[in-house]
């Protein structure tokens, strides 16, 4: 998925920025190759919140 010099670079320095800085270009890298995946999943997290919204609206307006 990474390329191996970024692999090189993280174990070869342990400091926490190049740490994050790695696993930023690792998960970077990750989503643009399943970009469809984070497309997909973001738009599922939308409907799924707006529903729970919905719901949890009309439970607490319904005794009004």
């Amino acid at each position: 998925m990474y390329c191996v010099d970024g692999f090189d670079f993280y174990t070869n320095n342990s400091s926490n920025s190049k740490n994050v800085d790695f696993l930023m270009f690792a998960f970077l890298s990750f989503v643009e190759e399943n970009i469809c995946f984070f497309f997909f999943f973001f738009f599922f997290c939308i409907v799924f919140f707006s529903w729970r919204l919905q719901l949890t609206i009309l439970t607490l307006t319904s005794p009004l």
